[in-house]
């Protein structure tokens, strides 16, 4: 969710399109599985040298290849974590909020280059020349509220969604809208009551009646600060550490919800198959896709990264207790996805272990 969070993960992409790549290489069933062997018994490794904790998930086409869990979903009780372990997903949120948009558009409902003001309860006047495409790409130059000084007491009061926007609504932009390019949670709080809006319904019930439902996604929801969620894992810091709270109204639309490693198959299934929306519809995003750096672009929530020879679609997340990231190589369609319930830096040892795993017998 947190802007320093996430471009510390670009550092981290090189790292996981190694991985990727190494992927490409296995042109047997016994390659797949001594490769996904050697994964196995590196991140077992990783779980008692450096406390890596959560469940992953590697498919090609509709074939599950791996899933397992590693490390305890609840150290207090240790309850181990397995493939369908609930974890928040961060960031990984965005995906779900840019691809409801943009079926909004197939729909008529609402044009990515409409000033957002026209599907805003309350919009400022600097906001006004303002497009949905500038959310969406993380180009508004509205500040992000994540990087304010009033986020820690933010993520500790009772404040409702919309009561997140009055952080930022009336403070001046950071650049010219369409300018320059900074990770930014406002502009996709923002979606999300954009979503609403154009729809008639509440975001959440967008995303349950449009995605979760119609995929059978049983595990996926936003997170409620007060409802048991079945089979969830615990948030830590480190492996004795506990998470600091977070009203999960906060990162709404930008960061709220919670998945399992298989429900977020079927979503990256579904969505880079057209199930979705259509596939003219995915190529014209990458088309609009916002320069980030080098080989970097970013789409709605979706990273494009050319940076190897194999293309890979990404996004990673991190809030409060939790570090994820999922991607895909369009050429290979192979998906892997990787939740965990430990903060920043265990993604990136478990990304070193399986790059390792998978450049052994390469």
């Amino acid at each position: 969710m947190y802007p320093s969070r996430f471009l510390r993960r670009f550092v981290v992409s090189g790292l996981w399109l190694i991985v990727l790549l190494g992927v490409s290489l296995l042109t047997s069933a016994q390659d797949d599985t001594d490769a996904l062997e050697n994964i196995d018994r590196a991140l077992t490794n990783l779980v008692d040298r450096r406390d890596f904790s959560g469940s992953v998930l590697i498919g090609r086409g509709d074939e599950v290849l791996f899933k397992k869990g590693y490390g305890l979903a609840v150290i207090e009780w240790a309850i181990p974590n397995a493939p369908d372990t609930v974890f928040r997903i961060g960031s990984i949120t965005k995906q779900f909020t840019g691809i409801a948009i943009l079926k909004l558009q197939e729909d008529g409902k609402l044009n990515i280059d409409d000033p957002i003001c026209d599907y805003l309860d309350e919009c400022p006047k600097t906001w006004s020349e303002i497009p949905i495409y500038h959310l969406l790409t993380h180009t508004s130059g509205i500040p992000s509220y994540t990087e304010l000084e009033t986020m820690p007491d933010l993520a500790l009061s009772d404040v409702p969604p919309d009561g997140v926007i009055e952080t930022f609504i009336d403070l001046p932009l950071d650049f010219e809208p369409g300018s320059e390019w900074y990770y930014n949670n406002s502009g996709y709080h923002l979606l999300g009551d954009i979503v609403a809006n154009a729809s008639g319904i509440s975001y959440q019930r967008y995303l349950q009646d449009n995605f979760f439902d119609p995929l059978d996604m049983d595990s996926t929801d936003l997170e409620s600060n007060t409802r048991v969620i079945p089979r969830r894992a615990e948030g830590y810091s480190s492996a004795n550490i506990r998470a600091e709270y977070i009203n999960m109204n906060v990162p709404y639309s930008a960061g709220a919800i919670i998945s399992t490693v298989e429900d977020l198959f079927m979503w990256q299934r579904a969505l880079f198959t057209g199930q979705i929306v259509p596939q003219e519809t995915l190529d014209a995003m990458w088309e609009r896709a916002f320069p980030i750096e080098g080989p970097l672009s970013y789409g709605y929530g979706l990273v494009y990264d050319t940076s190897k020879e194999q293309v890979a679609i990404w996004h990673s997340g991190g809030i409060n207790g939790f570090s994820t990231q999922m991607s895909y190589l369009p050429a290979l369609d192979l998906s892997i996805i990787v939740l965990t319930n430990r903060e920043s830096g265990v993604i990136e040892d478990a990304m070193s272990v399986i790059t390792d795993a998978m450049t052994e017998d390469s």
